[in-house]
């Protein structure tokens, strides 16, 4: 089986560390397969060129975060936005915008393994899922609802009725399932976005994966979601010891609930704090694993 691990990024100093410590632990779990790195440009940080990776095969991209939008809108993500430009900012268009120059830029076989990543996610041991074409195979959805994919989709009757249907990063699925979908997910995720702005919704940031979702069912895909592929660290089973990937998404906390990290505040490559401090095999792994990546920097 022909497996291929894959990150989209910016060429932000931001995620520029977090995808520098993926590679690390890619290498350190023994993941087989080929690593892929997805660099979009960045608008502000254009500067810096694109980040190229040691480890994985990078791909460049054009930066697809700022989107045309025909109401005037100040800031966003706590970016200035010009409203004589009328535009808004949302860097997780990188995300469905760059798998066509994936297909583009290199060949896969049809039955070719493909596991999405995102940049905040660290290996601990290989993951080699074993499903077949016409399924994807990934990690539970928890906190999805069918009222935020219909209020956050263009195509609110393909939304799933609950998280039993639904996969979030990180998930694999075949080469030949993800390529004819990828001019859905691209048109889904761009409209959904702006369907979700005029709805106010909550969590109007993370309105791709809806268009995953969707572009999945209307390509009639089986999902097949499971608890513990890859753990947040701020859910029930975040203390789970078969998870083969974690996900540093939250603010990590002490005992007494005080934040001892965060990877918005994190500067690299500074020493992190104790791993005795964290209260979670998330946080006590992440922090083991930044620590000695800093060691060897």
């Amino acid at each position: 089986m022909n497996i291929f691990s894959i990150y989209s990024m910016s060429n932000s100093p931001y995620q520029e560390w977090q995808a520098e410590l993926l590679d690390w632990s890619f290498v350190q779990s023994g993941q087989p397969g080929q690593l892929i790195r997805l660099c979009s440009e960045d608008p502000y940080h254009l500067e810096r060129g694109y980040s190229f990776s040691k480890v994985a095969k990078t791909i460049c991209t054009p930066g697809y975060s700022k989107i045309d939008w025909p109401y005037f809108r100040l800031w966003q993500w706590n970016v200035p936005i010009s409203p004589f430009k009328r535009q808004v900012y949302w860097p997780v268009m990188n995300k469905p915008c760059s798998l066509k120059h994936l297909f583009e830029h290199l060949t896969f076989q049809d039955a070719d393994t493909l596991v999405f990543l995102d940049p905040d996610m660290v290996f601990t041991k290989p993951w080699t899922p074993a499903f077949d074409r016409g399924t994807v195979f990934g990690q539970k959805w928890f906190g999805y609802s069918q009222s935020y994919c219909e209020r956050s989709s263009i195509h609110p009757e393909l939304c799933p009725e609950t998280d039993n249907d639904c996969v979030m990063y990180p998930f694999a699925i075949k080469a030949g399932d993800l390529k004819k979908m990828v001019t859905d997910i691209k048109h889904f995720a761009l409209e959904g976005y702006k369907t979700a702005l005029s709805n106010n919704v909550s969590g109007h940031w993370m309105s791709d994966m809806p268009a995953f979702q969707t572009a999945m069912m209307k390509h009639e895909l089986v999902m097949q979601p499971r608890d513990n592929i890859g753990l947040c660290n701020n859910w029930e089973n975040r203390n789970d010891p078969d998870a083969p990937i974690l996900h540093y998404c939250q603010p990590m906390l002490d005992h007494k609930g005080n934040q001892i990290w965060w990877k918005w505040d994190y500067v690299p490559w500074e020493t992190p704090p104790c791993l005795n401090w964290a209260t979670n095999r998330v946080d006590r792994e992440v922090l083991d694993m930044l620590t000695r990546k800093v060691r060897e920097a």
